[in-house]
């Protein structure tokens, strides 16, 4: 590799020409001394086929067959016996197959696959769909690969287009244009050229893991090649920026459909996500670091999705603390959460053109990201099976490092419309709230509100269905609202009930925890308890932890409903009947499910105090205390003053500070590695 004339591609001015030249240095290298190796794969095989169970079947089989041509009872004797060997072998197979696997495997994927598709049920792999079109069922990966193709481009034909004659030139009177250049003064960003250096250490980073693009060029060899490479493609990108120009190749990407939810017959319930070149992720990366340094001071705060230490978590925390502290004031909440449809793919391309100029995106900065989002091609692929290559008119696509920001950066001007009440989004699941004590007032202030989204995402070109939304109102009143409330919502996976009590979800955890409980029940005469203590953690105790934060001041009931069903799930892995809960938990190494919650409450908050890109709407919700005594302590916080037992007490924000104060002082001073650790030997209640 250190010999290849990559300098010859200096020879060539078109970046695509140069592209194409370093892919053939390289391709042609690789086949040389790591080529491809061609096998074919069984289908439909179970992974514990053994090769003495293969010969007992065929055997069966074959004595089936003498017994259909001379029905004697000799001869079903002889097939019932073999018959009888076979599942023989089949038993004893799958527990050879487990007690393998549960063992200490040198590469520990070989473990979590082998498990994961027993307890994990969204693992629906691309290579198993079966689709339901015109009431005929189709299994022929060709053709299912030729309909998600056309349904994933042509969806977006249906969809209004946002015409640029309508507003004038770069969309100048698009009402997000208008705002956009109100609410942010005009700044200035251009991209700039890249060096060596960082991408060889973006090559260094790179996941190994992932698939290749249809240029079939491993990410492990771009890897392992790092330090050869890396110079050719900084000059390959170097040539794109100055060009304004981005490689064509880079542009094409494979699309392998994902289950969402509902009918697995119906291509509808599929999400595109994109499979694009693993160099082209290195050049976007570049794209982003930049972009991010501009963009990250004009981006809403409470945008969550796709920003680092943003998470579901961190806006559910933001949302339920300030609805603990609205109904704490005694007033009512109204809450809506809407949700968009095909959020990524509707987007059209000149309109967020126009964003980014009207943010401060020079010209040739523009044509770069113009010639991006133009003329890209993808295809499906369905285990080894491709559909033909189509144009993709509309979206960012989903799987690409730049379509997050791009993404983030084209909903943000959603802010400056919703005014009086508060907006929170996290992709596209978007929630407007307001609080008043006059109900009238309250619907009066949310339908306009709403009116408002609405009329945004239609002038933008989103699909939002309105029929879908769904009202929660929080506190008691018997005024009858114009539009339809519910008992509970469902937001980011969690039920939200109008009382903030989480009845609904707790038992929803309890349902998905005994599911899995069950399985591994099946698994017990197979797999040994250090095995089903890993299972335990992996898949379990996530389940109980998932937004812990947010639902710990549920019911003591369910507080201890949630324990007991832990404490069984624990006889059940140990064998152990007779310990007390404290000797179980000691056992595997955790806590009480109550004290990871608080450690988990602390660990938001020390990130919140310490960690500077950390989301603000967290850091806002705590005061360190100023005073002109000389009191002992460092960071202690200012305790909030609550009004009632039901919300001001029963809060994040209280409870959390609480208990950081009863900390001792060494403790809220240290890294946060030995926080956690520290943590971890503390008694919290």
């Amino acid at each position: 590799m250190k010999i290849a004339p990559f300098h010859i591609m200096d020879l060539f001015d078109d970046v695509d020409d140069k592209l194409y030249t370093f892919e053939q240095l390289y391709l042609d290298i690789l086949d040389e001394h790591a080529p491809l190796k061609h096998s074919h794969i069984r289908g439909k095989q179970v992974p514990y086929m053994t090769e003495e169970w293969r010969k007992a079947i065929r055997h069966r089989n074959k004595l089936w067959k003498i017994f259909t041509r001379e029905r004697t009872d000799e001869n079903y004797e002889k097939y019932k016996c073999q018959r009888n060997t076979c599942t023989s072998l089949r038993r004893k197979a799958i527990r050879e197959y487990f007690r393998s696997k549960s063992s200490e495997p040198e590469n520990p994927r070989e473990f979590w696959s082998a498990y994961r598709p027993f307890l994990n049920s969204k693992a629906k792999q691309a290579n198993d769909i079966i689709l339901k079109e015109n009431n005929i069922v189709i299994s022929d990966k060709k053709e299912i690969a030729h309909l998600f193709n056309n349904h994933f481009v042509q969806f977006t034909d249906c969809t209004a287009q946002v015409s640029e004659a309508e507003y004038g030139q770069d969309y100048a009177n698009h009402p997000s244009i208008l705002a956009i250049h109100k609410h942010n003064s005009q700044g200035y960003f251009k991209f700039q050229l890249t060096n060596h250096g960082l991408v060889e250490k973006l090559l260094l980073d790179i996941n190994v893991r992932k698939s290749c693009g249809h240029d079939m060029i491993s990410p492990r060899l771009l890897k392992e090649s790092a330090a050869v490479i890396a110079r050719p493609i900084a000059n390959i990108i170097n040539s794109s920026i100055s060009q304004c120009r981005y490689p064509a190749s880079w542009k094409m990407g494979q699309v392998t459909p994902l289950f969402k939810k509902d009918d697995e017959l119906s291509k509808a319930n599929y999400r595109p996500v994109t499979v694009l070149p693993a160099i082209n992720n290195i050049y976007e990366r570049i794209l982003v670091l930049q972009l991010n340094e501009f963009y990250g001071s004009i981006l809403s705060d409470f945008i969550s999705s796709y920003r680092k230490f943003h998470s579901c978590e961190t806006s559910l925390l933001r949302m339920t603390e300030e609805w603990r502290s609205m109904r704490d004031d005694g007033q009512l909440v109204g809450i809506v959460s809407m949700d968009l449809s095909k959020a990524f793919d509707v987007i059209q391309h000149p309109l967020l053109l126009a964003k980014l100029k009207a943010y401060g995106l020079d010209e040739d900065s523009c044509a770069l990201l113009r010639d991006y989002l133009s003329n890209r091609q993808q295809r499906v692929k369905i285990g080894d099976t491709f559909s033909s290559w189509e144009t993709v008119k509309r979206g960012v696509p989903q799987g690409s490092v730049l379509g997050p920001i791009l993404f983030n950066i084209f909903i943000n001007d959603l802010f400056y419309h919703i005014k009086r009440a508060k907006l929170s989004a996290y992709a596209d699941d978007h929630q407007i709230y307001y609080s008043e004590r006059d109900p009238v007032a309250l619907e009066e202030c949310l339908c306009k509100e709403v009116e408002k989204a609405n009329q945004w995402y239609n002038d933008n070109g989103m699909i939002v269905n309105k029929t879908k939304h769904q009202a929660l109102i929080l506190g008691d009143t018997e005024y009858t609202f114009s539009f339809p409330v519910k008992d509970s919502i469902d937001i980011f996976g969690m039920n939200i009930d109008n009382k903030l009590q989480f009845d609904k979800h707790i038992s929803s955890v309890c349902k998905k925890i005994n599911n899995q409980l069950n399985v591994m029940i099946r698994f017990r005469k197979l797999i040994s308890k250090a095995t089903l203590v890993k299972l335990y953690k992996a898949f379990i105790l996530p389940h109980f932890h998932y937004c812990s934060s947010v639902w710990h001041f549920c019911s003591a009931r369910n507080t201890e409903k949630l324990e007991a069903l832990n404490k069984r799930t624990l006889r059940f892995i140990l064998n152990d009947v007779e310990s007390t809960y404290s000797t179980l938990l000691d056992k595997v190494n955790c806590v009480s499910l109550y004290n990871r919650r608080i450690q988990n409450m602390l660990i938001l908050l020390y990130k919140s105090l310490f960690l500077t890109t950390y989301p603000i709407y967290m850091r806002n919700m705590f005061t360190l205390r100023t005073t002109s005594y000389n009191l002992r302590g460092n960071y202690i916080l200012t305790l909030p003053v609550p009004k009632t037992t039901s919300y001001g007490l029963r809060s994040f924000s209280y409870h959390a500070v609480k208990q950081w104060n009863s900390l001792p002082d060494n403790v809220r001073t240290l890294n946060l590695n030995d926080f956690k650790k520290s943590l971890a030997s503390l008694n919290l209640m």
